[in-house]
C-alpha cells in the first residue's frame, strides 16, 4: 500500500506542477505573437525546369514568431511545388523547408511585407546525357526572397498573398521557380 500511495503522490505532484506552470503562462501578458499560415496557388518554373516543365501548383504551411516591438518576424515554412513535364513522363516535384526573416511595413488593415531566407530543398535536376533526357532529384540548399501583403486579422484570422523566387543549388544546374501563394493566417 505504501508503493501505491507513493505513486499516487508522485503523479499528483506532477499534475499539480504542470497545472501551475500552465496557469502561470496563461496569466503572463502576451508580448510576442505567433501565427500559422496555410496557402495554395500557381507555381511558375523558370530556368532549367521551365525548359522541360509547365506551370504547376504549390501548397504552403508556415509558422511565424513575431519579435515584440519590432517590424521583424521569423517564419518557418514547409512547402510542396509540382510541375508537369512537357515531353518527359512524370512530374517535377520540390519539397522544401525554409527559415525566413519577414519585414512588415506599416499599415492598418493592409500590411505589405518583404520575406527572404534559406532552406533545404528536395528538388529535381534535368540533364541531357548522350542525347537522352535524364531526370532525378536530390537534396540541396537554396535561397528565397519575395514580397507579400497581409489583410484583416479579425478574430485572429487574416488573408495573405505573396510572390517569391526560389533558387536551389541542385547538382549540375540549378532549380528556380516562382510560387504565387494565396492563403489564410490564424
Amino acid at each position: 500500500m505504501t508503493r501505491m500511495h507513493t505513486r499516487f503522490q508522485t503523479r499528483f505532484h506532477k499534475l499539480l506542477s504542470m497545472g501551475l506552470v500552465a496557469s502561470t503562462l496563461a496569466l503572463l501578458p502576451r508580448t510576442a505573437q505567433s501565427q500559422f499560415s496555410l496557402g495554395v496557388g500557381p507555381s511558375f518554373p523558370v530556368g532549367n525546369i521551365a525548359t522541360y516543365a509547365s506551370t504547376g501548383f504549390n501548397v504552403l504551411g508556415g509558422f511565424a514568431f513575431h519579435i515584440p516591438y519590432s517590424p521583424l518576424s521569423v517564419r518557418l515554412d514547409g512547402a510542396f511545388d509540382q510541375f508537369a513535364y512537357n515531353h518527359i513522363p512524370g512530374d517535377a516535384r520540390v519539397f522544401s523547408g525554409t527559415a525566413n526573416a519577414v519585414y512588415s511595413f506599416r499599415g492598418s488593415v493592409v500590411r505589405p511585407y518583404a520575406i527572404g531566407g534559406f532552406g533545404l530543398y528536395h528538388a529535381p535536376h534535368i540533364e541531357t546525357i548522350n542525347g537522352n533526357i535524364e531526370t532525378s532529384s536530390s537534396y540541396a540548399t537554396g535561397l528565397n526572397a519575395g514580397i507579400g501583403v497581409r489583410a484583416g486579422n479579425v478574430s485572429g484570422l487574416g488573408l495573405f498573398a505573396e510572390f517569391r523566387f526560389h533558387y536551389v543549388f541542385t547538382p549540375h544546374d540549378r532549380a528556380e521557380f516562382l510560387p504565387l501563394t494565396l492563403g489564410i493566417t490564424f
